[in-house]
């Protein structure tokens, strides 16, 4: 087989594959309107057609409420952001330290000052490259994370993906 190689990740190369995950709906796992999205639009609009009738509303009125609903909105995204930037591994935690990769015929060893985990093959559902980074997804949102700079040339990398294809029996394309 291949010899070990060894992978640390930055953080860059998180937040990448977060976006590559996010960009390609893999937290999400309908790609259609939510009829619940339509049912609260609607009510929205019967709402509005209400307010100008029955109580009396002005336009100005209309548009200062929907002003300040706009700035709490800004608001609460910023914050949610901010939570989201939070979201991100330390520098020396699990996600980002230096794990070394061996396989054999069972699966994918990996080895890390953290402990030991082990990878059978049937376990991987998905292979994809964006870039120089490498995913071996083993469900919608985990993923082994592989930057081109781990391997010696670009003929082991390839050399890792064919093996993957080739052990792996439970991928989807």
């Amino acid at each position: 087989m291949m010899e070990p190689f060894k992978v640390t990740l930055d953080r860059k190369e998180f937040i990448r594959f977060n976006n590559y995950c996010y960009k390609n709906n893999y937290f999400y796992n309908s790609k259609t309107w939510n009829p619940s999205v339509a049912i609260m639009f609607a009510v929205f609009v019967i709402a509005f057609v209400m307010a100008f009738q029955f109580f009396n509303i002005t336009l100005a009125q209309l548009s200062i409420a929907f002003i300040i609903s706009l700035f709490l909105f800004l608001f609460v995204a910023a914050r949610i952001l901010q939570t989201f930037s939070r979201a991100i591994p330390d520098v020396d935690s699990y996600l980002l330290s230096e794990k070394e990769y061996r396989i054999d015929e069972q699966g994918l060893h990996e080895t890390t000052k953290f402990g030991y985990a082990f990878f059978k093959w049937d376990a991987f559902k998905l292979i994809k490259t964006e870039g120089d980074l490498m995913y071996l997804f083993i469900d919608r949102v985990s993923a082994i994370i592989i930057p081109a700079r781990s391997f010696n040339s670009a003929q082991d990398r390839q050399q890792f993906i064919q093996t993957v294809k080739r052990e792996a029996i439970n991928l989807v394309e």
